[in-house]
């Protein structure tokens, strides 16, 4: 199985038009919580060198690229960060 880094497969869902980004979501580490949160990828602004961009309701957010620990697509893993 051919493995990407998961910065080239959040820029893959971003810029490839083939790709919608409502099928997918990602699941993050919380460490405050100590809990793998999910968030859809509707929700993402974008990304800024290692970090994911997301505006809720509390304002913008950067998430760090090495949080994200699997990504659904479909609600099937299509992504899992090794050793996880």
């Amino acid at each position: 199985m051919f493995m990407i880094t998961i910065r080239q497969l959040l820029n893959k869902i971003f810029w490839d038009k083939r790709e919608n980004r409502s099928d997918y979501q990602l699941l993050i580490y919380d460490r405050m919580e100590k809990k793998l949160i999910k968030i859809n990828f509707d929700k993402i602004d974008g990304l800024d060198r290692n970090f994911l961009k997301i505006n809720d309701k509390n304002g913008l957010k950067y998430i760090p690229l090495h949080r994200i620990k699997i990504v659904l697509k479909n609600k099937e893993v299509f992504w899992k960060r090794s050793g996880f």
